[in-house]
């Protein structure tokens, strides 16, 4: 998948990833990896609704200082 959504977001020029993790627990470190590696792409990362744990995990590897964090009501 890794390399997959690298192609897509090059592929693209996309300039923005955002992400909504609504309802997902943690983040396995393969995906802070990645996640990383597409801000070094210039690509700016915006995650809605993390969990405390999430931003917990992004406030000690200190990735927070370059994603930005949104808490908003998701309608379904």
């Amino acid at each position: 998948m890794r390399d997959e959504l690298l192609e897509l977001v090059k592929g693209q020029q996309c300039e923005t990833l955002a992400l909504d993790l609504t309802g997902v627990k943690l983040i396995p470190s393969g995906m802070l990896g990645l996640l990383s590696s597409i801000r070094d792409l210039g690509i700016e990362i915006h995650l809605y609704n993390p969990s405390e744990d999430i931003r917990e995990v992004l406030e000690i590897t200190r990735m927070n200082q370059f994603m930005q964090l949104h808490d908003v009501e998701i309608p379904y």
